[in-house]
């Protein structure tokens, strides 16, 4: 056993992982859509959620701003949705918002306590798909990290086309198309999210149905397959980090917010951490979307002239007031002729 501060917890350390604090805390995770709509590429306007990030502590999944054409890998953390754009127009740029279209995302909610954290240190470098294998033996069938990460290597994924077009992006002929072509990012510090399933392990709280919904195998991951995860990481300039005297459960937030953005990407597994304070967040309950306030998104699309020439009528513009949170679509016609 081990005291810290006021907090009697059972000490956990397993090679280059050790305890630093514990609040024994299990938290609620949100799921907004389904990532296998994202996946099979059938994502239409009416899809998408509007997200205001003010209540999101920190999110993973996919995102846009303006235009769903514009759809990619996003993170949301500190009230800000990180999404790396899918435009071409802008380079594939990273751009950032305190609002975010999505049609799937999953994450906790501002005021989530961290159930421990933890100092991982290794010279050597420790896999993120050890790191998750090894928490996965303390923690049960889900939970989450959050983690401030000194890394020799990023390997990170990225589409580069929005999910819209009725194709699999799961299809490798359809890989070339839909991923882009990644080297790895190296001695960079990262803050990464990400949910860790071990299927093995009993339910508590939640349906289990929902993991369908947050889990996939990214076709470049080398990972395990005896745990699921889903993970995303901001890339920052900086290249060190270093430990603080203290520890609480607010820790790697605040050193997150110390750095430079300049990249958000999925993460595959086998990216290698050295130095990292990580948060772990043992979940067992779902919290209702109501809490994330259900807002309507108001999205445009173009309807193409074939739809309407038996009308006689030039092409018009549908709007289309969408919140799938509240299971609502509103589509209103407009007719550009008039």
């Amino acid at each position: 056993m081990v005291c810290i501060g006021s907090v009697v917890v059972t000490e956990f350390n397993a090679g280059p992982i050790n305890l630093q604090f514990s609040s024994d805390q299990s938290s609620k995770f949100f799921v907004v859509g389904d990532v296998r709509q994202v996946l099979i590429g059938n994502l239409t306007a009416s899809s998408y959620s509007n997200v205001s990030t003010s209540k999101i502590m920190m999110a993973i999944g996919a995102g846009a701003f303006g235009s769903i054409v514009r759809t990619g890998e996003m993170l949301i953390f500190d009230g800000k949705a990180f999404v790396k754009s899918s435009d071409p127009a802008t380079n594939y740029s990273m751009e950032v918002s305190n609002a975010v279209m999505t049609p799937f995302c999953v994450g906790l909610m501002t005021g989530t306590t961290p159930t421990a954290v933890y100092v991982l240190e290794s010279n050597a470098g420790y896999s993120v798909d050890a790191l998750y294998r090894t928490l996965s033996q303390k923690y049960g069938r889900l939970f989450a990290v959050f983690g401030v990460g000194q890394f020799g290597e990023i390997d990170p994924s990225a589409i580069k086309l929005a999910p819209i077009y009725h194709e699999s992006l799961l299809d490798p002929s359809n890989k070339a198309k839909y991923y882009h072509n990644l080297s790895p990012i190296l001695d960079r510090v990262g803050v990464f999210f990400g949910v860790v399933n071990n299927p093995n392990k009993p339910p508590a709280g939640y349906d289990v149905a929902v993991e369908q919904n947050i889990f996939y195998v990214n076709p470049t991951d080398q990972g395990s397959l005896t745990i699921q995860s889903h993970t995303h990481i901001l890339v920052t300039a900086n290249e060190s980090i270093s430990y603080p005297s203290e520890y609480s459960g607010d820790t790697a937030l605040s050193m997150a917010r110390t750095l430079q953005v300049v990249g958000v990407y999925h993460l595959l597994t086998q990216s290698v951490l050295r130095k990292a304070i990580i948060a772990v967040y043992a979940l067992n309950t779902r919290a209702p979307l109501t809490a994330l306030g259900a807002e309507v998104a108001i999205l445009s699309v173009t309807v193409p002239l074939a739809l309407w020439v038996a009308q006689d009528r030039p092409p018009s513009k549908i709007h289309v007031f969408s919140a799938p949170l509240l299971g609502l679509v509103i589509v209103v016609c407009q007719d550009l002729a008039r």
